[in-house]
C-alpha cells in the first residue's frame, strides 16, 4: 500500500499511474443493508436454482476428479455455496466484494478448464445471466470484469492483459491520507 497526503484521490493515482489502467474507488462501496442483502440473497438464490450451475454448488472435488493441479492453477477457489455461506456467517462488507467473489468462480473454471469445453462454456453462460440479474437488483452497479475473459477487454475497445487489472484505492477522510493497493504488492510509504 501507499500512503500519501492526497489533493483528490484520482487525480494523484491518474498521475501516478498514467492513463492505460483503470482505477477503482474501493470506498464507494455499497454497504451490505437489510435491503442489499434480500437482493444479494435473491440473485444467489436464481443461480444457484439454474440447472446450470450444479457444477458451481459446492467446492471442487479435486480428489474425486483426479485434479492433482487444480490448486497450482487456481489460487483462490471459490463456489456459490460457499459465498452463500460466507454471507450467512457476514463475512462481506459491501455487494460489490459478493458479486466479485461470485465473478471468481466463473473466472476460476475459465482459468482451470480448456476454452471451448462444456464446463468453460457453461462458466460463460453462467456469468451472463449474473450479469442481467445484476441489472436487474443493483442497475447502479458497475459488473466487476473478468481477469479471464479477453471477450470484455474487445469490447471496451482494448485488448492488452493490463486491461483486466485495476488499481484500487481508497481514501481515509478521517486521516487525509490515500491508501493504494498495487495488485496484491504491500507497499507503505507515508
Amino acid at each position: 500500500f501507499f500512503f500519501f497526503k492526497q489533493k483528490t484521490a484520482y487525480e494523484m493515482l491518474r498521475s501516478l499511474v498514467g492513463s492505460e489502467m483503470c482505477i477503482r474507488d474501493r470506498s464507494n462501496r455499497t454497504p451490505l443493508g437489510k435491503e442489499e442483502l434480500k437482493k444479494v440473497n435473491s440473485l444467489i438464490g436464481n443461480l444457484m436454482e439454474d440447472d446450470d450451475s450444479f457444477e458451481f454448488r459446492q467446492p471442487v472435488d479435486v480428489d474425486a476428479l483426479g485434479l492433482t493441479d487444480y490448486f497450482d492453477i487456481v489460487k483462490n477457489p471459490m463456489d456459490l455455496g460457499t459465498i452463500k455461506k460466507n454471507l450467512r456467517a457476514n463475512k462481506y462488507k459491501s455487494v460489490e466484494d459478493i458479486l466479485e467473489m461470485i465473478q471468481l468462480v466463473w473466472d476460476n473454471c475459465k482459468t482451470y478448464n480448456k476454452e471451448g469445453s462444456w464446463i468453460y462454456n457453461l462458466a460463460i453462460k453462467l456469468e451472463k445471466s449474473t450479469k442481467k440479474l445484476m441489472k436487474t437488483y443493483f442497475p447502479q452497479i458497475n459488473p466487476p470484469r473478468s481477469k479471464v475473459n479477453k471477450e470484455e477487454a474487445e469490447e471496451s475497445g482494448n485488448d492488452n492483459d493490463e486491461s483486466n487489472s485495476c488499481l484500487l484505492y481508497t481514501s481515509d477522510a478521517a486521516d487525509d491520507l490515500l491508501c493504494v493497493d498495487l495488485g496484491g504488492r504491500r507497499i507503505i510509504n507515508k
